[in-house]
């Protein structure tokens, strides 16, 4: 018991840790981000139009295979009791 509530407080101290260390490290990154003049490269995507027709196949379905033999009719009941 002892064991288990000093290994789950290590962890949870080395999480907590390296969560602000992540913070930090975030934050500090946003004032270089603000006073950069690099733009970077824009990457500009242009569909060509192509000449050719698009050419449909006409399809019609398939006949249905004929049906089974139909099962024979069944009886009525009689449900007066």
């Amino acid at each position: 018991m002892v064991i288990r509530l000093g290994l789950s407080g290590i962890v949870g101290v080395v999480v907590t840790l390296a969560l602000f260390y992540l913070m930090q490290s975030l934050i500090a990154g946003a004032d270089s981000a603000l006073t950069d003049d690099k733009v970077g490269n824009l990457v500009d995507f242009v569909r060509v139009k192509q000449d050719q027709q698009l050419e449909t196949k006409q399809r019609k379905p398939k006949k249905p295979p004929p049906p089974d033999e139909p099962p024979p009719d069944v009886p009525q009941q009689n449900f007066n009791v």
